[in-house]
């Protein structure tokens, strides 16, 4: 009996430890609102095996408890099908906690349209680090290593270099396939230019700049608003020489894909010197959204 008691204990451990080894807590939306077809259950197996394949994968050597799990969403939408064959988009958004609050500030929010992927129903979905299998596990293993490298980055100076690095990988790899969203010839956006943006020595103000404006700045904000706010004007500065160096970068643009509503709200709040300065920084390099700066910083 006392030989029972301890395995059961033992394998409790065990089974703990290997809990808290997951990184991420994704929720997954596969949508197919256009597609008729008799076995519409597919698209809930294929959810349900994503979902899987990204919270039950260890993924770091780090442990991670309940907590500090990164949140993601996951949305496909599926414009076509052919067999075991599928067309459509994926977005991947990821947010990190915000010390001291119940606010999540988001990462990452990235809208894939080069996606065509096979699934058959019930297949185990297979992946090996840095070797690209196939077109699924791939752009999931390769989007999983980019959430990393951003929330890395956003607690410790370029701390994402490792994950970064690991998605590359993927896309070298990848460049023996056909399918779209691996090549360097493509148009801008693709996931062989993200990760080669931002491993790209040139842009390391823009990754400081994610430590500097959420660990400086947002995670003071609850104890010191005015000096977060300062620091926050220090990342954006650092995301200008970027800017001005190389300009239209993608990966400047999806820095205000995921920042440009919380940016604003941000410094709504700020005295109008602060207010002001963010104002003239955020006009100068997102222009998309010219219009929420100027309404909202006033």
């Amino acid at each position: 009996m006392k030989y029972s008691i301890v395995i059961t204990f033992l394998l409790t451990i065990v089974f703990a430890n290997k809990v808290v080894a997951q990184e991420f807590n994704c929720q997954v939306v596969v949508n197919s609102p256009t597609i008729q077809m008799s076995n519409k259950q597919v698209f809930t197996s294929l959810e349900n095996s994503i979902k899987e394949f990204m919270n039950n994968r260890r993924w770091t050597n780090d442990n991670f408890e309940a907590g500090e799990k990164i949140d993601c969403n996951i949305v496909i939408n599926i414009t076509a099908v052919e067999g075991t064959n599928y067309t459509g988009t994926i977005q991947i958004q990821s947010g990190r906690p915000v010390y001291g609050t119940n606010y999540s500030s988001q990462l990452l929010n990235v809208l894939d349209k080069f996606f065509q992927f096979g699934y058959i129903e019930f297949q185990p979905l297979e992946f090996q680090e840095g070797i690209y299998n196939n077109e699924l596990t791939a752009v999931l293993g390769y989007y999983a290593y980019m959430m990393l490298g951003y929330d890395y980055d956003s607690f410790s100076e370029l701390g994402g270099s490792v994950y970064y690095q690991k998605a590359q990988a993927i896309v070298n790899s990848a460049q023996s396939s056909t399918s779209a969203g691996w090549s360097p010839v493509e148009k801008n956006g693709n996931r062989y230019q993200i990760v080669n943006q931002i491993l790209d020595e040139r842009n390391k103000n823009l990754r400081k700049a994610l430590y500097i404006y959420h660990r400086q700045g947002m995670d003071i904000m609850s104890s010191d608003m005015e000096k977060g706010l300062d620091h926050a004007l220090d990342g954006l500065s650092n995301i200008q020489t970027v800017n001005k160096a190389i300009p239209n970068q993608y990966v400047v643009k999806l820095f205000f894909d995921a920042k440009a509503r919380e940016l604003a709200d941000l410094f709504a709040q700020a005295g109008a010197k602060q207010k002001y300065a963010a104002k003239d920084m955020l006009i100068q390099m997102d222009l998309t959204n010219r219009t929420l700066y100027n309404d909202k910083l006033k």
